[in-house]
């Protein structure tokens, strides 16, 4: 039996107002793998690093303790009657504090107190005798940009630079022996060393690669480093009031901007198993509680879509920051959809990795890198949370000393 006329007019009617699901699923995707180029002037931050004063601190007070570390060159002093003295010092550093300074911005200041020995002879006699040294200087904070890598990214290092010895005072403690007060000579030969051999402490590297940043600015205070961060993503918002810092070092962005990182990679992915899609449409966090919008594309035919909401718990695993999906539930869909499992697609895209890998590669040096005069900084994720529109993930960092100078 042959529908009626009404009847099939009213199918033929239905089926030319179905949805073009092909040709939204085109605008979506074109709208999710746009970036920004431009910088636009008082740009608010869409993401942010902290680094604490303890973490730059040990940072660099290890760096410069390698530096000065042994023996410096040896020299002489002039003696009456025309001798000299030949003269081996030693350093080590005993203690340093880092301080913000105006004296230029963003700038660092440091002040160390320096233990050393002095090993001298004239002609046949030998002796020794201990040294003091107060030292102060400037750092500057400055980013270096890498070689680029095979798409044109150059990841932006952010290193403390020696720019400045604001004052060397030698105190000698004794000099039996030797005659002359040797502490001007010695000043001149600690300054040169500090100049020579303490080369720019590299203290973060952003990953370009997971979140490119087309802007930053630096900033030194009582509470540490920050480094705002403007990222290439349209979307983005800024970032909300941050509550105060509770870790070494923390990477905090805003929901917004890593919603559309993560539906930047699931669009660059495209099509998982069975010609399904994944689309993040909205991502928000609540202390360890996430809850992210997530529609299928079936993109096969004339195609369908499905909107589910999943959610589930952030949380950090062995170091590495997690998000695991418990919870879902169905939301509208369009005419004809089917059902596909959405647990089972969202673990085979790319969406999870992106936040994951995103957040932990913008730490610094979570694969331990070499600083400067042999020492490394390694961290390691301790939590993270979503507070008021934002992710923060934390991090405790470890100074480490290795051998020899780079």
């Amino acid at each position: 039996m042959f529908p009626s006329l009404p009847l099939l007019l009213t199918l033929l009617s239905l089926l030319g107002c179905a949805p073009d699901v092909i040709g939204m699923y085109a605008d979506e995707r074109a709208a999710a793998l746009l970036t920004s180029t431009g910088v636009p002037s008082g740009w608010q931050p869409d993401a942010r690093l902290r680094i604490s004063p303890d973490a730059l601190t040990a940072a660099i007070s290890t760096a410069l303790k390698s530096s000065v570390s042994g023996d410096l060159p040896a020299t002489s002093v002039s003696l009456p009657l025309g001798q000299s003295a030949q003269m081996q010092p030693s350093l080590t550093l005993d203690k340093a504090t880092i301080s913000p300074t105006d004296v230029c911005s963003p700038c660092l200041e440091f002040d160390g107190n320096l233990l050393g020995k002095v090993r001298w002879n004239i002609s046949s006699l030998t002796g020794s005798f201990p040294f003091e040294v107060a030292a102060s200087g400037i750092l500057a904070i400055e980013v270096e940009n890498g070689k680029p890598d095979s798409t044109g990214k150059s990841p932006k290092t952010i290193r403390a630079r020696l720019t400045e010895i604001r004052s060397i005072k030698v105190r000698v403690m004794e000099i039996s022996g030797l005659g002359v007060n040797p502490s001007s000579t010695l000043e001149k030969s600690i300054q040169n060393v500090l100049l020579q051999r303490l080369q720019p402490i590299k203290l973060t590297t952003l990953d370009t690669g997971s979140l490119l940043v087309l802007d930053l600015r630096l900033a030194t205070s009582s509470a540490g480093l920050s480094v705002d961060l403007l990222t290439d993503v349209p979307t983005g918002a800024a970032l909300p009031a941050l509550p105060a810092q509770a870790s070494d070092v923390e990477i905090a962005i805003s929901e917004a901007s890593l919603l559309g990182l993560a539906r930047r990679a699931a669009f660059t992915q495209g099509p998982v198993s069975m010609d399904v899609a994944l689309d993040p449409r909205a991502i928000m966090f609540s202390g360890d509680r996430f809850t992210m919008q997530l529609r299928l594309w079936r993109l096969i035919g004339k195609g369908w879509w499905r909107d589910y909401t999943v959610t589930g718990k952030v949380r950090v695993e062995n170091g590495q920051i997690k998000l695991v999906p418990e919870k879902v539930t169905e939301g509208e869909k369009s005419p004809g959809a089917g059902f596909v499992d959405p647990m089972a697609a969202l673990f085979e895209g790319t969406i999870l990795s992106t936040i994951e890998k995103g957040m932990r590669q913008s730490l610094p040096a979570t694969h331990s890198e070499k600083l400067g005069g042999g020492v490394r900084l390694a961290s390691e994720l301790t939590s993270v949370e979503g507070s008021g529109g934002a992710l923060i993930a934390r991090a405790r960092i470890a100074v480490l000393q290795g051998t020899g100078r780079n």
